[in-house]
C-alpha cells in the first residue's frame, strides 16, 4: 500500500505534517508504543491490500462514519496507552491512503476529546476525497 500523510499539498507532510508530529511526539512519549507504530506503518507500506491488517483487527472502517477507517496500534487494549492513525482511501488508487490525523489515547482520555479527533479527521477525509476526485 502507499501511504500518503495530509495536507496534500505540503511535500513535507511525511516529515512535519499533523500525523507525522503525532508520531514523533509518540517517540519522547511511549517509544515501545512509538516503535509498534513505526513497524506497523512499515509493514503496512509493503502489503498489497489492508486484508492482514483487517484480520488482525488493526484496520477496520469507523463506526457510523462514511469514509474513514482506523488504524489501530495495537488493536487491543494496552496498560500505556495506544495509538490511533485515521486514515481514507485515494478514490483514485485503491492502493493509496491517505492518513489524515493521529492520537495518543493514555490516561483516561475523555471520549470528548476523543470525539472531536474523529469528527475533524472524517471532514478531512471528505474534502480530500472531494478534492482528489476534482482532480480526477
Amino acid at each position: 500500500m502507499e501511504i500518503c500523510y495530509y495536507p496534500i499539498d505540503d511535500p513535507q507532510a511525511h516529515i512535519s505534517g499533523p500525523v507525522a508530529n503525532e508520531i514523533s511526539s509518540l517517540k519522547r512519549l511511549d517509544p515501545a508504543l512509538w516503535n509498534m507504530v513505526a513497524r506497523d506503518l512499515k509493514d503496512l507500506s509493503n502489503e498489497p491490500d489492508l486484508g492482514r491488517f483487517g484480520r488482525q483487527g488493526k484496520a477496520v472502517p469507523m463506526k457510523y462514519r462514511d469514509s474513514l477507517w482506523e488504524l489501530r496500534i495495537p488493536s487491543g487494549k494496552r496498560d500505556k496507552g495506544v495509538f490511533r492513525i485515521y486514515f481514507c482511501f485515494d478514490s483514485r488508487r485503491r492502493q493509496t491512503i491517505w492518513l489524515v490525523a493521529a492520537e495518543y489515547k493514555a490516561g483516561g482520555r475523555k471520549k470528548k476529546q476523543h470525539d472531536g479527533e474523529v469528527i475533524r479527521a472524517e471532514k478531512i477525509c471528505v474534502e480530500l476525497r472531494m478534492r482528489l476526485q476534482s482532480e480526477h
